[in-house]
């Protein structure tokens, strides 16, 4: 059955299924002229006109959001990153939230909001932060222009939606599992691991790129949003060939117990390992 067949089969099953407003809603979405749908689709449901600001605040608000905390620690990262200075208010509230990614996300929010203040907003939930963790914040706030050096657990969701294995699951998931992804800062021509060295962690390249190679005859360059060593992860063996950091880069790092874990409740992430790993074999069918 072809595209178009599987259209007019949907549309068919539509139209006699459902009714009233409905049935009108829905089917408007199949309508190919987007600018009609978005007119027809504002008459039926308009949408209050406010601030970039305001609604950034009633998304940081607390209010029964869908995935609530994941969205609301958008919302607040958001805040962050357009310096959105008017916002700072609600941000502060949003340190002493029950939620820790919401509290994580504020506290360096505020860094970007209030840089010569955040430290006194922080210090009622200081004991939930790592010193490290503060203390990397604290860096930022004294140099002029420069990002943090570890990633917050939502950039970390981002850079895991960007790889085609975690594309299909759900951002409370990833959410969840960015805590268990270690930071691994390497430096240009620092080697990741050799070959030979037992292994059973997946990486996910964060920033910079990697060459996978046996000494001097290189096999491929990985970058922002690929991955590697996920086969010795799903079976421990010897590393076949060694990996080393082309520029500066930052990876995480994923455990085999981890990924086993998130494999068995979301069978997309084994679809997605299984077409990356044909994808591998097809690539070294071609080399070869």
């Amino acid at each position: 059955m072809t595209s178009v067949d599987q259209r007019a089969y949907a549309l068919e099953v539509l139209e006699t299924t459902l009714t009233g407003d409905a049935r009108r809603h829905l089917l408007r979405l199949f309508e190919d002229n987007t600018r009609t749908l978005r007119t027809s689709l504002h008459t039926d449901f308009p949408q209050q006109r406010m601030s970039q600001s305001h609604r950034l605040a009633l998304l940081i608000t607390p209010g029964g959001h869908r995935l609530e905390p994941w969205i609301r620690a958008c919302a607040i990262y958001a805040a962050g990153k357009l310096a959105s200075t008017e916002l700072t208010d609600v941000v502060v509230e949003a340190v002493d939230d029950d939620d820790l990614l919401i509290r994580q996300t504020a506290a360096w929010a505020l860094t970007r909001l209030t840089p010569s203040h955040w430290r006194q907003h922080i210090r009622r939930q200081a004991d939930t932060f790592s010193p490290a963790w503060v203390e990397q914040l604290t860096q930022t706030t004294t140099q002029a222009h420069k990002e943090s050096l570890m990633f917050l657990t939502v950039e970390k969701v981002m850079i895991l939606r960007s790889v085609s294995v975690f594309a299909e699951v759900p951002e409370e998931v990833l959410a969840d599992l960015a805590g268990y992804l270690e930071q691994i800062d390497v430096a240009a021509e620092e080697p990741v691991y050799e070959k030979g060295a037992l292994g059973r962690t997946m990486y996910i390249v964060a920033e910079g790129s990697v060459r996978v190679h046996n000494e001097a005859q290189i096999f491929v360059e990985l970058g922002a949003g690929e991955i590697f060593g996920e086969l010795t992860t799903l079976d421990p063996e010897p590393h076949s060939a060694s990996v080393t950091a082309v520029d500066d880069s930052q990876l995480l790092a994923l455990d085999r117990d981890a990924l086993y874990e998130l494999m068995a409740t979301h069978s997309t992430v084994l679809r997605g390992l299984l077409h990356t790993l044909c994808q591998r074999l097809r690539d070294k069918g071609r080399r070869s």
